[in-house]
């Protein structure tokens, strides 16, 4: 391969850099169209399209519900426990943890 096939005239680099931009400005141009037409097209149904009436306003309603405690709970005395007598077996255990 020789540098005269690999080399390009300045001016075969212009035409080319021309058409390039030429195409960039055409697909900019079509996609704006694009945009434009679909704005046009989402204001003309937003206007055609009757709004929905707004509901009537109905008087609020209001529960009134007792969450007050029952009684309160006398304190449990962590160091003390009760036992029941009547479940008290007639052995005494092996193994005593208390």
């Amino acid at each position: 391969m020789s540098t005269a096939e690999i080399t390009f005239s300045i001016g075969e680099l212009a035409t080319e850099r021309r058409q390039e931009a030429r195409k960039i400005l055409w697909a900019l141009l079509a996609a704006l169209v694009i945009h434009l037409i679909i704005g046009f097209i989402l204001a003309i149904v937003s206007a055609v399209e009757p709004t929905p009436f707004p509901e009537e306003d109905s008087p609020v309603e209001l529960t009134i519900v007792d969450n007050s405690p029952v009684a309160p709970k006398p304190p449990v005395n962590s160091r003390s426990i009760v036992l029941d007598e009547s479940k008290e077996s007639a052995q005494a255990p092996k193994q005593k943890d208390y």
